[in-house]
């Protein structure tokens, strides 16, 4: 059976502490087992608790089985009488300095991992005990109870046992194990603890017993002191334990040094023994020395002289301390010499697998003189052991570093030689947890805080040579790492070494860089009593410290904690990745780094903490990613069948990466990969049963993995391997021109993405490699090595070991080749995870049609159905047939007089307000369906050879449902699938009154992957669906760099619709009046534009009822309304049973209007499809205001026809509605452009003469004709009555007083084809005797409309008279295809053929209005004139008279004032009348006439006035006179003047021919 080839929890505190087994005797049966019922056991598990409670207060105290370490002060220890100062090998050891660690454990092999390491697996301990002594065992003790003892026969038999167990401990050299040499040697310390040996049970004296000092017997503890006495003796033995420990160790130590005499003669481990065993019993007769002679020269940058060149304590260390101190080197050189020149052929040698064991006897005298310098450095190391062992770490330094340089220089030795190097770690670890005499001076003198923490500090200026601790440890660890990395047989060692750097970072990293000595579990902090403990006395404790920040203001101790992260977890991988080691080991080092993961780093405290945090960082993902290299690598043992082992492992694996991992540390790590390993190799190697649930959970992981682009896959790929490392130091020699290079090579190569990412990692490791490939065994004797000496070390020339990809199994094509899974890639290409889907649904079916099952359905969920590929994202209720929704509606029922009372108004606040879902009515015999939407995670399609809908209704025989089969396209989040179903009726009477069937869909039976199961559909809380689909996430979000694909959050509560059965109802059909009369359906559009003042007939709409199977649904109430008209919230078009008021007559207020004309709807004829679908019909007529475009563009009015057939209960009504869309659109028609007044068209007014006339008589500018407006402010508003009143003589203009106005009206036409304009009161315009009935208008035309209108009284009212005078109906002709009809809906539309456009034309009111408030002026031009003016001749007749040339006219005008003129209106106008003449056509030379009198006369306010005058005319020709008056302000400063000409002027006509005579 192989065993892991590293021993428990690798640290470099256990170099440095003793192993002590305990073994409970007598407590096993016949065949071996445990017995916990004997009282040893009982004794056992006492003394174990004992031993805990040893241990420092501030630990937890341990429980039987688990390892107890203790810390036994040396100040606590008990001197030997004999023992001397000088006469000691370790003199750096005080009795009042340092202590002794012991590691107490349960010595039954399968108890303990230590017992099992030492006892069964030989390979890590006796092979390699010369090397590693402290995987020895140091002592051992037995427990035994007298009351187990009933005779003395049995005590024999215990003591019997108890040597036994000495002996399996005892571990003999690796001479003696592998070639049988006759060396006795490493015996442990013996001890039996006896308990209730006074006992009055007890009839056995132990007297008779020949065991001498190595019986303790323990004193009686029961009652209530029990625990005190106990204690008290517990640190009695354990202090003498201790002492015999040390002595033992001291021993080894003088016979390691004494091996090779100075007689020349080598000495074998029984002769040592018993020289030691003599001075032992030799009494000091001279006086104690005052201490320790110590190793004042001891200094840490002399590791410069052992360690390589480039190594960072050589590079950094003073130029005088790069070689050894010539003494040293003298000294080492003279025991060199006296080895070599006095050799022997019976040494006792210290040996390892790796070497060759010789008779020095049989050798050549130079290759016996250098294997004999080997073991001269080989004992130096071994002394080191030892005396790191014996708590002494300056002593166990020394012998290190002379060590390291006698491998190096005297003799190539390369493994001891990292072992020495990395014994000088484990010294300075020591010194800080065990401390010792001149320990604390010599850490003072040589270790200081990191260099950015000093940066920080008040004294930073003060230059210094010291180091860091950590700096130190690594750097000796860095070249032991590189020499353990050059032989397959080291890997194990490579690997425990990056381990221990590992335990180190995480543990005790944290207080070494902050100089805090001897504090932390199995530390030993000095004195209690002391003023100072050894982590106060560092002078890094008196430091001040500025604001702990960098230049660049990063805080340094968390800048510090993140590189200790960095440096953690490279050390594990590393130690993972090593190269060459078997399955069980590799499995043993990675499940050691996730443990470590798992117990978390201790963070770095700031420098002036006076106490350590106990706050770690842990690394789950970190965890879950060694476990799965811990179970790949317990896949690769072989074995016959599957490994229980590896399947438990990859089962734990898998459970581990299920669950959410540390969120709050969001980081790049390959989540998904990971758990796609272990899942794919559970699928592999478990049970059936196991394998199915695992490949089903590995498909529902790679539906959620979104596959990259091709463009990306190279990059993605090989950035994950441009940093990885397989050496220490392979940061040297880095050249990005190369690392591109190489990366083009192999991707051109054509090979796959993960051989090229593999063979590039490898290539670049080879060239750092060589890059940094140096002698490490250059010294002054490398010339004189022998060919032996070099044999026995040539593997240190090898390369290195390269380093393997994790995670490591290739379990088939999926994992390798398609899915990349040998290592934590980032992405997956999308071909590749489609093919890899195909093969695990493939892989699924095969493993279930092995696996026989009950193919009944069932509707419990399965935890197949909560991985499935498919999932549900929706469910909602449609109809086939119906076009109706049905509603419930509660009918009031009056209340009787006793019922009630005040209470019944009573509101309470707190009644629960949470109404249940409404339920969807589905009436008997009316076919629907449920859309349920599905998400297809997979790449590939999914097929669904049959799903059926489940409903929860007890009578379900009555609900026909058919089953159906479908694909799901892959990667579709919302593929909706119509599942049919129809609840049929029995008869009339199936849902009696007052009842009700309300019910849900339970889920679907889907049959998938050739099994079927039911997929419920939740109905949960929110709350529980969205933990449940967190349960179901296979990549956290915040974890994984592979892209998640998302999903809809909104269907992580996917509820069923309620449905409610009701007795059959009506079924309303509407059609058009068409050939086919097809019903229309709910989505129907029907297209409606219109223009302003448009009148809009919708076709006429055909109404007819579907009764049902049996004719149940008969209609008993309809009513017809519009919803969505502007300004109205509903209007009521038809009501079956009460009649519609429909006044036409009625001005429309609102911009557009409906009506509907019924014909024949009643319910006899609606119920009746035959004669209903004929004689029942509804016409709708939309109508638009002229001003509807500034209200709305258009509208989306819905004709609502709600129903209902046979009442379900005094109490209850349902209610169907259908609804079809009116499009309402505004388009263009025919509009008023302008309007224009034209008082020179007044026939015989002379009015455009007479204007000229009185410009150039009256000098006034402003009155000639054709001259522009002045800009007037606006005055006010017409609807205010005062303000049409009071403008008389404010507003400047020429009229003329006639009862009639000339109005020129403007209409253009921007339809697309012709219109013809009429008017509903007759002609549309013209002048007396010349109407115009009709007028045709062209498309794009805009035509001129000369119309006679009726001065208005000036009233508000006034716009809405002028506008009412000058409406005109329009019709167009009848158009193919209008373009302007077409409308983009959506849903079906009701074409647009053929139609004539009809409407009324007005000026919008809010124009009209406008026009009047902003140009006053418009209310003289149309109101009725403020006078009336009558102009005659004398002698004239019919308005005209005849003169010669020179005669005289007398005329004459009356005035009257108007009766509509209030008097302090009239008050505040200066009124004057003027007469004017002007020749009728052009102007004539000189003076044509004369005025003779008064021409213009201020005229009085009453009602009526007169004024004459004379013209003679000087020449021959036609001539108007006509008088005017003019109205001006005297409250206005302004001089403005409104003018009123008299409506008829007098013609003259001037003649030659009567002159002449």
């Amino acid at each position: 059976m192989t065993l892991s080839q590293i021993p428990s929890a690798p640290s470099f505190r256990s170099s440095a502490v003793n192993a002590v087994a305990i073994i409970p005797l007598l407590s096993s049966d016949r065949k071996g087992q445990d017995d916990d019922t004997t009282h040893s056991s009982k004794s056992f598990r006492e003394l174990m608790e004992a031993l805990g409670r040893h241990k420092d207060q501030s630990q937890p105290s341990s429980q039987a089985g688990d390892d107890v370490l203790l810390v036994v002060p040396n100040s606590s220890l008990t001197r030997p009488g004999n023992w001397k100062y000088d006469n000691t090998p370790l003199k750096n050891f005080h009795w009042e300095y340092g202590c002794q660690r012991l590691a107490v454990f349960d010595g039954r092999p399968y108890n303990s991992r230590m017992a099992h390491d030492r006892l069964i697996n030989h390979e890590l301990t006796r092979n390699w005990i010369d090397l590693c002594p402290h995987r020895r065992t140091a002592a051992l003790i037995g427990v035994l109870n007298m009351r187990d003892v009933p005779d003395i026969e049995t005590l024999l038999k215990a003591e019997q046992e108890w040597q036994q167990w000495a002996e399996r401990y005892s571990t003999p050299p690796y001479e003696v194990t592998a070639h049988g040499r006759d060396f006795e040697r490493d015996f442990v310390v013996q001890r039996l603890f006896v308990f209730d040996s006074f006992h009055e049970d007890s009839k056995v004296d132990m007297a008779t017993t020949s065991l001498g000092s190595s019986l303790v017997a323990f004193p009686p503890a029961e009652g209530d002191n029990s625990t005190k006495v106990m204690d008290m003796h517990t640190n009695v033995v354990v202090t003498d334990l201790s002492v015999a420990i040390f002595q033992e160790l001291e021993d080894r130590i003088r016979e390691s040094d004494m091996t090779i005499g100075s007689d020349g003669q080598p000495l074998s481990s029984s002769a040592a023994r018993s020289r030691f065993f003599q001075l032992a019993q030799k009494q000091s007769n001279g006086e104690d020395e005052e201490g320790p002679e110590g190793s004042p020269e001891l200094n840490v940058n002399s590791l410069a002289a052992v360690v390589s060149s480039d190594n960072q304590l050589a590079t950094s260390a003073p130029a005088s301390n790069k070689n050894r101190h010539p003494k040293d080197r003298e000294s080492i050189q003279i025991k060199l010499n006296n080895v070599v020149s006095k050799g022997s052929s019976s040494e006792a040698q210290l040996l390892t697998p790796l070497d060759d064991v010789w008779d020095y006897s049989e050798l050549k005298p130079s290759d016996a003189q250098e294997m004999l310098r080997r073991e001269v450095g080989r004992r130096e190391k071994f002394a080191a052991d030892l005396s790191l062992l014996a708590g002494s770490p300056l002593d166990a330094y020394e012998r290190y570093m002379k060590a390291a340089d006698l491998c190096k220089t005297s003799c190539p030795d390369p493994l001891w030689y990292a072992s020495a190097l990395e014994g000088c770690a484990a010294a300075h670890v020591a010194m800080v947890e065990a401390g010792g005499y001149n320990v604390d001076t010599y850490l003072e003198s040589a270790f200081q805080l990191p260099d950015e923490f000093m940066a920080c500090s008040v004294a930073s200026g003060e230059k210094t040579t010291k180091q860091t601790m950590s700096k130190v440890v690594k750097a000796l660890c860095d070249d032991a790492l590189r020499v353990l990395s050059r032989h397959p047989r080291l890997s194990c060692f490579r690997a425990e070494l990056l381990l221990k750097l590992a335990w180190y970072t995480g543990e005790v990293e944290d207080t070494h860089i902050r100089c805090k000595w001897g504090i932390g579990e199995g530390c030993f902090g000095g004195d209690p009593a002391s003023e100072k403990r050894r982590w106060e006395v560092h002078s890094s404790t008196q430091l001040s410290f500025l604001e702990l920040k960098n230049k660049h203001g990063e805080d340094v101790v968390r800048l510090n904690t993140l590189h200790r992260l960095q440096r953690w977890t490279k050390f594990m991988h590393i130690a993972v990745a090593a190269g060459a080691l078997d399955p069980v080991t590799r499995a043993d080092v990675a499940l050691r780094c996730a443990s470590l993961c798992l117990k978390g780093l201790r963070p770095t405290d700031k420098p002036t903490s006076a106490v350590r945090s106990e706050e770690r960082i842990m690394l789950n993902r970190k965890a879950s990613f060694f476990a799965v290299a811990a179970a790949e690598a317990l896949s690769e043992i072989d074995g016959q069948g599957p490994d229980d082992r590896a399947s438990a492992m990859w089962a734990t694996v898998s459970k581990l990466l299920s669950k959410s991992s540390n969120v709050s540390n969001p980081g790049n790590y390959g989540w998904a990969t990971l758990r796609a390993v272990a899942l794919h190799a559970l699928s592999m190697q478990g049970l059936k049963e196991t394998s199915e649930d695992a490949a089903v959970q590995l498909l529902s992981l790679m539906g959620e993995i979104k596959p990259v682009t091709a463009k990306s896959e190279s990059n993605i790929f090989f950035s994950r391997y441009e940093s990885i490392e397989t050496d220490d130091d392979s940061k040297t020699n880095d050249d990005s021109s190369v690392q591109s290079g190489v990366r083009s090579d192999y991707v051109d190569a054509g090979r796959s993405v993960a051989s090229a990412a593999r063979s590039f990692v490898r290539e670049k490791a080879k060239d750092a490699i060589r890059g940094r490939q140096k002698d490490f065994f250059t010294g002054q004797n490398q010339n004189s090595n022998t060919l032996l000496a070099v044999a026995q070390s040539k593997w240190v020339d090898d390369d290195p070991i390269p380093s393997i990809l994790l995670p490591v199994a290739d379990f088939s094509d999926i994992s390798n080749t398609i899915l990349a899974m040998r290592a934590v890639w980032p992405a997956i290409k999308f071909d590749s995870c489609a093919t890899a889907q195909q093969k695990l649904t493939r892989q699924i079916s095969d493993l279930r049609k092995s696996n026989p099952t009950s193919s009944l359905l069932s509707i419990t969920p399965t935890d197949m159905a909560l991985h499935l590929p498919i999932q549900i994202t929706a469910v909602e209720i449609g109809g086939s047939e119906s076009r109706a929704s049905l509603e419930r509606v509660k009918v009031k029922e009056a209340k009787k007089s006793e019922e009630g009372g005040a209470m019944a108004t009573f509101f309470n606040p707190y009644a629960n307000k949470n109404k249940e879902e409404e339920a969807t009515l589905i009436p008997e015999g009316e076919e629907r369906y449920i859309l349920v939407k599905f998400a297809n995670k997979l790449s590939i399609p999914m097929e669904i050879p049959r799903c059926q809908l489940e409903f929860d209704v007890p009578n379900a025989v009555r609900i026909k449902a058919p089953a159906i089969s479908f694909v799901i396209p892959g990667q579709t989040s919302d593929f909706a699938v119509q599942f049919p179903f129809i609840f049929l009726n029995e008869g009339v009477e199936t849902i009696k009154e007052q009842e009700s069937q309300v019910f849900e869909v339970a889920g679907l039976h889907v049959t998938c992957l050739t099994r079927s199961f039911f997929l419920p559909l939740d109905g949960s809380s929110p709350e529980d669906a969205s933990e449940k689909q967190e349960e179901m996430l296979n990549i956290p979000k915040s974890t994984s760099l592979y892209p998640r694909r998302d999903y809809e959050e909104a269907s992580l509560e996917i509820k069923s619709p309620r449905l409610e059965v009701v007795a059959a109802q009506p079924d309303l059909l509407i059609s058009f009046a068409s050939a086919t009369k097809s019903p229309l359906s709910e989505d129907a559009v029907i297209p409606a534009p219109i223009a302003d003042g448009e009148t809009f007939t919708i076709p006429k709409l055909l109404l007819s009822n579907n009764p049902g199977l049996g004719s149940n649904g008969q209609i008993e109430e309809l009513c017809i309304s519009a919803i969505g008209l502007p300004g109205l919230s509903e209007v009521v078009l038809f009501d079956l049973n009460k009649p519609v008021e429909n006044d036409s007559s009625k001005e429309q207020s609102h911009p557009l209007l409906l009506k509907a004309l019924c014909t024949g709807i009643d319910a006899a004829t609606l119920n009746n499809p035959g004669k209903a679908a004929k004689e029942c019909s509804i016409s709708l007529q939309l109508m638009a205001t002229n001003d509807m475009g500034a209200h709305t563009k258009g509208a989306e009015v819905k004709l609502r026809f709600r129903y209902r057939g046979k009442q379900a209960s005094p109490s209850l009504e349902v209610w169907r509605t259908t609804e079809l869309t009116l499009h309402v659109l505004r388009i263009k028609g025919p509009r008023v452009s302008s309007i224009t007044f034209r008082p020179d068209l007044a026939w015989g007014s002379g009015y455009s003469q007479l204007c000229t006339a009185l410009a150039e008589q009256d000098k006034h500018v402003r009155y000639r004709p054709g001259q522009e407006k002045l800009d007037l402010p606006k005055a006010g508003s017409s609807d205010d009555a005062d303000f049409v009143l009071n403008r008389l003589g404010k507003d400047p203009g020429v009229h003329i007083c006639g009862e009639k106005v000339v109005v020129i009206l403007s209409v253009a036409n921007e339809t697309a084809g012709s219109i013809r304009l009429s008017s509903p009161d007759g002609a549309i315009g013209g002048f007396d005797g010349s109407p115009i009935e009709t007028m045709k208008v062209t498309s794009g035309i805009s035509a001129k409309i000369p119309m006679i209108l009726p001065r208005l009284d000036r009233s508000s009212d006034m716009c809405e008279r002028l506008r009412e005078l000058m409406t005109l109906r329009w019709e167009s002709e009848e158009v193919e295809g209008d373009a302007t009809a077409e409308i983009e809906t959506s849903g079906s539309m009701v074409p647009v053929n053929k139609r004539v456009r009809s409407g009324t034309l007005k000026i919008p009111m809010h124009c009209l209005k406008t026009i009047v408030d902003e140009n006053p002026t418009f209310l003289s031009r149309i109101c009725k004139a403020p006078c009336s003016i009558t102009v005659a001749a004398d002698g004239g007749a019919d308005g005209s008279s005849q003169v010669q040339k020179g005669d005289s006219v007398d005329l004459s005008a009356q005035v009257e004032l108007a009766d509509w003129i209030p008097a302090d209106l009239l008050n505040k106008n200066n009124l004057s009348l003027e007469f004017c003449c002007a020749p009728k056509e052009g102007s004539k030379k000189g003076k044509p006439f004369i005025w003779c009198g008064q021409v213009k006369k201020s005229i009085s306010k009453d009602s009526k006035s007169s004024h004459r005058a004379r013209v003679i005319f000087l020449h021959e020709g036609e001539y108007v006179v006509s008088s005017c008056v003019t109205f001006k302000r005297n409250d206005v400063d302004d001089d403005v003047k409104e003018l009123w000409w008299a409506p008829k002027a007098h013609v003259v006509k001037v003649g030659d021919s009567l002159l002449k005579q």
